[in-house]
C-alpha cells in the first residue's frame, strides 16, 4: 500500500511492505544538471559531493562512522533531472537514520577545507570518466542531441568549470535551488509513518525556488559528433534521436526498445551477434525525461567492420518499418519488458527512486500492479504506431561516434537512408 501526503510543504510517499526486515529511504530534490546555468554545469554534483563532508554537528568522518555504527548503508547521486541522498538500514534505526539525513540536509557546512579537497576528487572522478570511452560517447551524444542547452551537458561538468567554484557559488546555489516544493521522500519496507512524517516537519529548508528548467523543443541538433582516438581499434557509436511522446506511447516505446535491441532475443542482437558476429556490444535503450524522451542504438566494434555493421543495421530497421513486428515477438516483447520491470522493483531502493521519479515526471504514485496493467493493455497496434514514428525519418538520427575515425570516414560509409 502506498500513502503519500504533504508534511510542511514536502511530499512524502511511504510503500509499506510489513515483510521487508530493512527499509529503503530515499530523499530525492526535483534538480539535475539540466537545471543548471550552463556557466555552472556540473554544481549538483559538487552539493552531492558537500553534504556528506560536515554539518555543524558532526565532521565528515564522524557522519560515515556513525552511519556505519547504526548499519546504515548511505550514498548519494546525481542524475540529469533528480539529486538525492538514499540509505538502507534495518527497520529498528529508522529514527537515527531519519535524524542523520535531516541534520545532512538542514545544516551542511561546506567547509572551506573540505570543500578544496573534495573538488580535486571531482576533478579525478571527471578524469576518469574521461577515459572510459563508453562514458565519452554519451556525454557526447546527448551533446549531440541537445546543443547550447544544459540537458546536452555532462553531468559532472567539466574540469575548466569545476575549477571556478568556491564554497560561497556552492553554498548559494544549494540553498536558492534545494528547497521544499522540489523535495520527495520516498521510503520502502517496514515503516512506521510517524517517523518519516516528523522527518518531514524537521527539514528546515526555504518553502519554494523558482522551476528554471528550460523546456525541450524541437530544436536544432547536430548530425555527426566525433571524438578521436588514434589508439583505440574499436569503434564505440550511436544513433538516435529525440522522441516526443503521450504518457501512454512510452509504455509501447518500451516494448518496441526490447524487441528491436534490449534483450538477447531482439532483432539487432540476434543478427549483429549471433549471425553475423560483427559486434560483441549491440543493444537500444531509452531514456524518458520529463519533457522529452530518447532513443538510441549503441555498439561496439572494430573499425574494419563499422560500414557493414551499419548497413546491417539500418537494413533491420527499414525491415522493420515496411514490415512491423510478428505477434511473437511482440508478445516476447511484451512479456520479456514486464518482468524486468518487476524485478528492478522487487529491489526496494530502485522502488524508492522510481516512486520518486515519477511523482516529478507525473505528480503521482503507480503501484507495481499499476504498471503491470498499463503494459497489459498496450496493443501490437500502438507498438507499430511507435516503430512508425521511431522509423519513418532515419535521416532525423544523429550519431555520434568514438575511436580512430573522423567525421568525413563516417559521412563517407553512412548509408544513404541516414545521411
Amino acid at each position: 500500500m502506498i500513502q503519500k501526503e504533504k508534511v510542511n510543504g514536502v511530499t512524502l510517499i511511504l510503500e509499506n511492505r510489513p515483510f521487508y526486515p530493512s527499509v529503503a529511504l530515499c530523499i530525492a530534490f526535483n534538480n539535475g544538471s539540466r537545471d543548471e546555468p550552463k556557466e555552472i554545469n556540473g554544481i549538483s554534483h559538487f552539493v552531492e559531493h558537500m553534504l556528506f563532508k560536515g554539518t555543524k554537528n558532526k565532521s565528515a568522518k564522524e557522519i560515515s562512522y556513525y552511519a556505519e555504527s547504526i548499519g546504515c548503508i548511505l550514498d548519494a547521486f546525481t542524475g540529469r533531472e533528480m539529486t538525492g541522498i538514499y540509505a538502507r538500514f534495518l527497520k529498528e534505526f529508522a529514527e537515527p537514520v531519519c535524524d542523520l539525513l535531516t541534520e545532512i540536509i538542514c545544516y551542511p557546512l561546506f567547509n572551506p577545507q573540505e570543500f578544496e579537497k573534495e573538488k580535486e576528487v571531482i576533478i579525478e572522478e571527471i578524469k576518469q570518466s574521461n577515459e572510459d570511452d563508453e562514458d565519452v560517447l554519451f556525454n557526447l551524444f546527448f551533446y549531440t542531441l541537445f546543443p547550447n542547452t544544459s540537458l546536452g551537458l555532462p553531468i559532472a561538468g567539466k574540469i575548466e568549470t569545476i575549477k571556478n567554484f568556491t564554497p560561497e557559488i556552492i553554498k548559494e546555489y544549494y540553498w536558492d535551488n534545494y528547497t521544499k516544493n522540489k523535495i520527495v521522500i520516498s521510503a520502502v519496507g517496514d515503516l512506521d509513518r510517524d517517523i518519516y512524517w516528523k522527518m518531514g516537519e524537521n527539514l528546515l529548508l526555504k518553502e519554494k525556488a523558482v522551476n528554471k528548467r528550460e523546456i525541450i523543443k524541437d530544436i536544432e541538433k547536430i548530425k555527426i559528433s566525433v571524438e578521436k582516438k588514434i589508439d583505440l581499434d574499436s569503434v564505440y557509436f550511436i544513433l538516435g534521436k529525440k522522441v516526443f511522446l503521450e504518457e501512454e506511447d512510452k509504455y509501447a516505446l518500451s516494448i518496441f526498445n526490447t524487441s528491436l535491441g534490449g534483450s538477447l532475443s531482439s532483432r539487432l542482437f540476434q543478427r549483429l551477434r549471433e549471425e553475423e558476429g560483427l559486434v560483441y556490444q549491440i543493444s537500444s535503450f531509452v531514456d524518458f525525461y520529463t519533457d522529452v524522451a530518447v532513443f538510441g542504438i549503441y555498439f561496439v566494434c572494430d573499425k574494419s567492420k563499422l560500414e557493414k555493421t551499419l548497413n546491417i543495421v539500418i537494413e533491420e530497421l527499414i525491415k522493420l518499418k515496411n514490415q512491423k513486428f510478428t505477434q511473437k515477438e511482440y508478445e516476447i516483447a511484451l512479456n520479456y519488458t514486464k518482468s524486468a520491470i518487476v524485478m528492478h522493483l522487487e529491489n526496494p531502493l530502485n522502488r524508492s527512486f522510481n516512486l520518486a521519479k515519477n511523482e516529478f515526471i507525473y505528480g503521482r504514485c503507480f503501484t507495481v500492479q499499476d504498471i503491470l496493467n498499463v503494459y497489459n493493455q498496450i496493443k501490437k497496434e500502438q507498438v507499430d504506431l511507435i516503430a512508425e514514428k521511431i522509423l519513418n525519418s532515419l535521416n532525423e538520427f544523429s550519431i555520434a561516434s568514438v575511436g580512430n575515425i573522423d567525421e568525413d570516414y563516417i559521412k563517407k560509409i553512412l548509408p544513404k537512408e541516414i545521411y
